[in-house]
């Protein structure tokens, strides 16, 4: 007589996988995020004395801990917070993380699969050899071998620049650049708040110049001795060099970090609309609201550009809809601010609450030619009234 197995299964509902699923929290509205743990801690209790209910939590992939004043399943409620906090409040840096923060972890739903009675035959055993198995095994033990060697110190001496805002003390993300004195036309370029190895410089003073650059802040010039920089002294033996950095704009400006255009063109990149419902919806709350829309390009120069037209696929490139014609800087600075006023107006909101203006490139956060020179295409929005 043949013997059957049965497999013993515990079953999930999918409905109860769901559910779970939907509670997971995704969207972290986020005031600054730290390497160091005790930085965190104190934005935290900064925020908390102002009457947010902050937390922070580890950003395990990055190896930063994110301040945070809300986590929510709702995206459209994540956004709009973030924009109020730039508008109307010191935490004008705050952005949306989607993702994981510390414990939170996805719950991934799975099919539920019926076990069927299986016929038990008699095992016949049959050796092979694997000679994919066995080359994966010996790379393996080679590549941990080749991990496992000391690896050689980069020469110089290492340096961790840290680039924070003056106004919330969060880090900033961007570049600094160090060249041998101010006149010099050569430099070499460090990321921010990452270590880096520098060899000492070649001038007699034995100092470097240090220049930042950071999308949103004004660019700062200073001195540093390379054998006496100051400041404190991290985990890996780096001196870290404090360099705080202001917004380019004070006041009642909010810098879209998010909102992009396809290259020469009008049209709106599918990430710009994030942000831009979190505007529609804080305009909505506050009725009181009115905004100036400002509109910037990389540079002084005509150009081809792809116009949106009349089109209403604002976020999307659909040639029969779009036009494609030479303009100035002003122009097509124009033609993308009042790009984004239709599409606020699309979702609601009064074209009389919206002014907007072409900046042309006259005003630049970074060189035209520079590798940070992208960013000075942009939008920024101006509150006018409140």
């Amino acid at each position: 007589m043949k013997k059957l197995l049965f497999a013993v299964v515990l079953v999930v509902s999918a409905g109860q996988l769901f559910a779970q699923g939907a509670n997971n929290l995704k969207y972290y509205v986020t005031i600054g995020a730290f390497r160091s743990e005790d930085n965190a801690k104190r934005l935290t209790e900064a925020a908390k004395k102002k009457n947010y209910n902050a937390i922070y939590a580890l950003n395990k992939t990055r190896g930063l801990h994110y301040v945070y004043v809300l986590a929510t399943a709702d995206k459209r409620e994540a956004f709009r917070l973030q924009i109020r906090l730039r508008a109307t409040t010191v935490f004008k840096d705050a952005w949306v993380f989607m993702g994981q923060l510390g414990d939170d972890g996805a719950i991934e739903e799975k099919p539920i699969v019926e076990e069927k009675p299986v016929e038990e035959k008699p095992l016949i055993i049959v050796p092979v050899v694997d000679s994919v198995r066995i080359k994966a095994q010996q790379d393996s033990i080679r590549k941990a071998a080749e991990a496992a060697k000391p690896k050689p110190k980069p020469p110089g001496n290492p340096f961790k620049f840290r680039l924070f805002s003056q106004e919330s003390g969060a880090e900033v993300m961007g570049e600094v650049h160090v060249q041998e004195s101010s006149n010099a036309t050569r430099y070499q370029v460090f990321p921010a708040n990452q270590v880096v190895y520098i060899e000492a410089p070649r001038n007699r003073e034995g100092t470097y110049t240090l220049v930042t650059q950071a999308a949103g802040y004004k660019p700062i010039k200073t001195i540093m001795s390379y054998r006496t920089p100051g400041g404190t002294q991290g985990a890996e033996g780096e001196q870290i060099v404090e360099l705080p950095l202001a917004k380019a704009k004070r006041g009642d400006y909010i810098d879209f970090t998010a909102v992009k255009f396809f290259k020469n063109s009008s049209i709106l990149e599918p990430a710009s609309q994030n942000e831009l419902d979190g505007l529609v919806s804080l305009m909505k709350e506050e009725t009181a609201f009115k905004i100036r829309i400002h509109g910037h390009v990389n540079g002084k120069i005509s150009r081809d550009a792809i116009l949106i037209g009349k089109s209403t696929e604002f976020f999307k490139q659909v040639p029969e809809n779009q036009l494609k014609k030479n303009t100035t800087a002003s122009q097509l600075s124009t033609e993308r601010a009042e790009v984004v006023k239709r599409y606020l107006v699309s979702q609601g909101i009064p074209a009389d609450r919206i002014k907007t203006k072409g900046e042309g490139g006259k005003i630049p956060l970074y060189p035209e030619g520079g590798t940070l020179g992208i960013y000075n295409d942009r939008v920024e929005v101006e509150i006018i009234k409140h």
